[in-house]
C-alpha cells in the first residue's frame, strides 16, 4: 500500500509511523490531489497526518 505522512510545512515519502487512532475517507483522481485537500485539515495544526491508498474489495 502506498502512503504519505503530511506535516504543516512538507510531505514525506515515509508512510504512516505510528498507530492509526482515526480515519476518513475521501475520493480523489490520485494521490496527488488526495495530499493537497490533507493540507488543509485542522489536525495538522497539533500533528502529523498519513495518507494511505485503499482498494477496492469487492
Amino acid at each position: 500500500m502506498h502512503s504519505k505522512t503530511v506535516s504543516g510545512d512538507a510531505v514525506q515519502d515515509t508512510g504512516m509511523e505510528t498507530a492509526m487512532t482515526g480515519y476518513t475517507i475521501i475520493e480523489t483522481d490520485s494521490m496527488d490531489a488526495a495530499i493537497e485537500m490533507s493540507k488543509g485539515c485542522p489536525y495538522l495544526e497539533m500533528d502529523d497526518l498519513g495518507v494511505c491508498e485503499l482498494m477496492s474489495m469487492g
